[in-house]
């Protein structure tokens, strides 16, 4: 993962690291799904002869910040979009 990311999340002392309305991912669980994602990410680049760009719809709770991570985990960037503009 990105280092400084990396080292922002080891110097919190909280086990949590997402909370939402519904549940609670703990900071060991998301790592791992941030881990996995990003190597299932690279893999399908692989596969496919990727031009490195990928899109990811999903709305904002959890999955959406952990894919984020995941994007980051690979060196990417990240562009938010609104799906609702132009109405």
């Amino acid at each position: 993962m990105n280092k400084y990311l990396q080292d922002y999340i080891n110097t919190k002392n909280e086990l949590n690291f997402l909370v939402d309305n519904n549940s609670v991912i703990e900071k060991s669980e998301a790592m791992g799904y941030v881990r996995d994602l990003a190597s299932a990410i690279q893999k399908k680049a692989k596969n496919e002869k990727s031009q490195g760009s990928i899109v990811i719809l999903l709305d904002r709770q959890k999955e959406y910040l952990l894919s984020m991570f995941s994007i980051w985990e690979l060196g990417g960037y990240f562009i938010p979009l609104n799906t609702k503009w132009p109405e």
